[in-house]
């Protein structure tokens, strides 16, 4: 046998699928973070938290627009400072 679990043409065929409306093209995504820190002795504890989203509209299968409200810059990893003295162009490994 010749195919993956993941090869989907092999699987089978769908039938019965009718009437079937592409959407309006826009997706909502939430996200929230939180935090809690408690010293020790303390017997409080403080809670610090933040909600935020993004929403995605594909005006057109070429243009997308992208609204993002809250952003988390704490998961963003950023790139190592280079200094370039040369006539050759610096390179940045892919982190995603």
């Amino acid at each position: 046998m010749d195919s993956f679990l993941y090869d989907l043409s092999r699987a089978g065929r769908l039938t019965g699928v009718g009437d079937v409306q592409q959407g309006k093209g826009i997706e909502i995504t939430p996200y929230a973070t939180g935090q809690t820190k408690q010293f020790y002795g303390a017997g409080s504890r403080a809670w610090q938290g933040a909600v935020g989203g993004e929403v995605t509209w594909k005006i057109t299968p070429q243009l997308v627009t992208v609204l993002t409200v809250n952003t988390d810059f704490a998961e963003t990893e950023v790139d190592t400072r280079q200094i370039n003295l040369t006539r050759f162009p610096l390179f940045f490994p892919e982190k995603r």
